[in-house]
């Protein structure tokens, strides 16, 4: 299944309405990554969370070629 190898990374994803995106992605299938101040509000296998200010910092480069837009 290839939607099984799409990471998809969702900025403010521990907020109300990035944690209602998150949770939709994955019952899809989708690997997600949140990138938030705060932790994620809800856990899974295929969820991983970066400590991030999206306004100043950058993603580290170890997700460089990785996550896909949708």
């Amino acid at each position: 299944n290839l939607l099984m190898q799409k990471t998809i990374l969702v900025t403010g994803g521990s907020g109300f309405i990035g944690t209602k995106l998150t949770q939709a992605l994955l019952d899809k299938g989708y690997a997600v990554v949140i990138a938030d101040l705060g932790k994620p509000r809800i856990k899974h296998n295929n969820l991983s969370f970066i400590k991030l200010d999206v306004s100043q910092d950058t993603l580290p480069s170890a997700y460089d070629g990785k996550i896909q837009g949708i």
